[in-house]
């Protein structure tokens, strides 16, 4: 079936990246040390829902625990970028702060841990990509020089707008998306999720010829 090698091919497009990241680690700065972290936490996120899968355990706990992995590690590196603005240093904690409250009531009252967490993760993806869309912006407004040394976070952010706007789209019909007979929302998660991988591998790659360029 089509949709089941996509998952597949989902699941490992996840390695190159990874090996990469982890590989150049130590010669990352802080923010790209985030982006790592979020990549390997991926990967075993990956292998566990894969194990899980296998045996029919119901596996969608650990899909609560990666989303504040992945709010937590993308929410750093936009913080790490913008920090100097005051207005973006105090918005992205105040949407950091936000979201935590907001998926916490959400897990006590409108989800379980058993359940997919559509609404923990559309509000996610509605403040990353104003994290996004803020970034690309004020992006557009540096010097080239300055551009040029942020590229690697410039072609990040478009990715990750392209992979949230549209699993943002998926996780609005959360039903389908957890049916795995929903061949459409799963073949088009699959396909978002190998491009963000693709942008991951680029994005270290890109990162680390610049490094390589200075010294």
């Amino acid at each position: 079936m089509i949709h089941i090698d996509l998952m597949y091919l989902s699941m490992i497009s996840i390695l190159a990246p990874t090996f990469l990241g982890v590989a150049l680690f130590k010669k990352f700065h802080r923010e790209l040390k985030a982006l790592v972290i979020l990549v390997l936490a991926t990967c075993i996120l990956e292998g566990i829902v894969y194990v899980a899968w296998q045996y029919n355990v119901n596996n969608l706990a650990i899909f609560h625990l990666f989303t504040y992995i992945e709010f937590g590690c993308i929410s750093f590196m936009y913080f790490g970028h913008l920090r100097r603005i005051r207005l973006m240093r105090y918005g992205i904690l105040a949407l950091s702060a936000t979201f935590l409250i907001l998926s916490v009531y959400f897990l006590l009252e409108k989800e379980t841990f058993d359940q997919y967490n559509s609404m923990q993760r559309a509000l996610e993806h509605m403040i990353v990509l104003t994290y996004v869309l803020v970034f690309l912006y004020l992006f557009s407004k540096r010097l080239p020089e300055e551009r040029h040394l942020l590229k690697p976070y410039f072609y990040l952010s478009i990715g990750w707008l392209i992979y949230f706007s549209g699993t943002f789209m998926v996780f609005l019909e959360a039903h389908k998306y957890v049916d795995f007979n929903g061949f459409f929302n799963w073949s088009i998660h699959s396909v978002l999720n190998i491009f963000l991988n693709a942008i991951y591998f680029a994005v270290f790659w890109m990162a680390g010829r610049m490094m390589r360029s200075k010294s």
